[in-house]
């Protein structure tokens, strides 16, 4: 179920405008809990439909995209050195300045270690797993 929904994720993705390599690393992060991306998927659509109105090529759109990463240093290096594209990068700038606007907005990757790291959690694991031990 969980692979069906992010290909329908990363379908959506493609149709909005984002290139292949950033539907495919993005697709697992959730839309509805994380508020800048619905809206970096609204500029991203309109940026990609005023593109097409243009008349432009596909090739240029993505020379576009790989023109905004390296403008905004959204780039990794790969075991080799050779930079590659990072799509985290400009989810992690969107969420900078999300969270510049909103100062008590919490990612929800923030939470789940919170949640993680929680002595409650780690109890109710613990409980769990002895359970589980009991009934093998």
């Amino acid at each position: 179920m969980g692979e069906i929904i992010r290909n329908l994720r990363r379908g959506k993705l493609r149709t909005a405008g984002f290139a292949e390599f950033e539907a495919e690393a993005l697709k697992i992060v959730p839309i509805k809990s994380t508020p800048y991306w619905k809206a970096m998927i609204r500029q991203r659509n309109q940026e990609y439909s005023d593109w097409r109105r243009a008349g432009k090529t596909e090739a240029a759109w993505l020379q576009h995209i790989i023109e905004t990463y390296r403008r905004n240093s959204w780039f990794k290096r790969d075991w080799a050195g050779t930079p590659l594209a990072d799509p985290f990068a400009m989810l992690r700038a969107a969420e900078d300045v999300y969270k510049a606007r909103f100062p008590q907005y919490c990612s929800p990757w923030q939470k789940k270690a919170k949640r993680l790291d929680s002595a409650e959690f780690r109890d109710k694991a613990n409980r769990t797993m002895r359970r589980q031990r009991g009934k093998s």
